[in-house]
């Protein structure tokens, strides 16, 4: 049975990019000039625009312009930086000044206290490991307690399948909680815009039953005031974030969006 036409904004494959100038600004890090803690961010939609975009093919132009703007303007907060955080370039013999950098696909953030315990607190995340997946004196849990360990190291984090404002993970701006929560720089781009009716709370249910249609509807509520509906990659520097853009991907081996047709 079909409860939905599930749809999305297609906001391309996209991440804030890290150029070589930006590089370039993390390893010159002791002469850095100082950034404003916030720069400039796009409007985000309302609840009525993003039903606007699930119902209509073709919207207005004033609401495809500012779709436009927050599917290409990255979020960006130097707030660390601002706060007077200046980390040091960490230095190996035979390297010299290097940085580490990790990667981590996080699941839209659904397990939001795990992550955060992981970049900040060691204790807390081994008290959260399943004893029976990962028993104590085990290999299996050394090799997590060992990369939680390398997760605090690291300068900068990049991090995809982050929410901003879903249900799901509790309205957070997954992004900026932990951000603060590391004492770390970050910035945001938008991948895709979550337009389904579910997700939004609006779907009608109209082929079931009456009982039915009232217990889903209430399940699917949400708070409109709360909502944003965004989906994307997030970049975490101990370093200022300086001249960050949100790169285009022109060609993609697989149309994950043709797979939800």
């Amino acid at each position: 049975m079909k409860l939905s036409n599930r749809r999305r904004v297609r906001g391309v494959r996209a991440l804030p990019a890290l150029k070589l100038s930006l590089l370039a600004t993390l390893v010159c890090l002791s002469q850095a000039a100082p950034v404003a803690a916030q720069q400039p961010a796009p409007e985000l939609l309302s609840h009525d625009e993003l039903v606007r975009l699930y119902e209509q093919e073709t919207p207005p132009a004033e609401l495809q312009e500012k779709l436009r703007r927050l599917l290409t303007t990255p979020f960006v907060s130097n707030a660390a930086s601002a706060r007077g955080v200046r980390p040091l370039l960490p230095v190996a013999p035979k390297l010299g000044n290097f940085l580490r950098v990790v990667q981590w696909n996080i699941a839209r953030g659904l397990e939001y206290d795990a992550i955060k315990s992981a970049f900040t607190d060691a204790a807390s995340f081994a008290k959260l490991l399943n004893s029976t997946a990962y028993p104590r004196r085990s290999e299996k849990r050394k090799v997590v307690l060992q990369q939680v360990a390398l997760l605090k190291q690291a300068d900068v984090v990049v991090l995809n399948e982050v929410d901003f404002g879903m249900k799901r993970t509790g309205y957070r701006n997954v992004a900026a909680d932990l951000a603060s929560a590391m004492g770390m720089n970050y910035a945001y781009g938008v991948e895709f815009v979550e337009v389904d009716p579910i997700a939004l709370g609006v779907e009608k249910f109209e082929e079931l039953k009456p009982e039915d249609r009232a217990q889903l509807a209430k399940e699917i509520s949400i708070d409109p005031a709360r909502y944003r509906g965004l989906h994307g990659t997030a970049i975490f520097s101990r370093f200022p974030l300086e001249n960050v853009r949100i790169e285009r991907y022109e060609h993609q081996p697989h149309d994950w969006y043709e797979d939800e047709l």
